[in-house]
């Protein structure tokens, strides 16, 4: 799946709490701060509230901080944060 050359011109709604921006190297998709949804040329990385996931060619990282799960290819972890 390919994508096509296009201009990527950001744009700001919702009085500065929405943020869209397209191009063939990245997209971006913000609402402020409840919801961020991003992509480059070869990762992809979304935030809901607290939750997070990154899924990028060598690993994937999913949790909620200070609870993190990666899992790296060949082998993984789990990273908790003490206070």
């Amino acid at each position: 799946m390919g994508r096509t050359a296009r201009a990527g011109r950001p744009r700001l709604a919702f009085g500065l709490l929405y943020y869209n921006r397209r191009s063939t190297q990245h997209d971006a998709d913000v609402l402020f701060p409840l919801f961020w949804n991003l992509r480059d040329e070869d990762a992809h990385t979304t935030v809901v509230g607290p939750f997070m996931h990154r899924e990028a060619p060598a690993n994937t990282t999913t949790g909620s901080p200070p609870l993190l799960q990666r899992l790296a290819a060949g082998g993984g972890y789990l990273h908790i944060r003490r206070s």
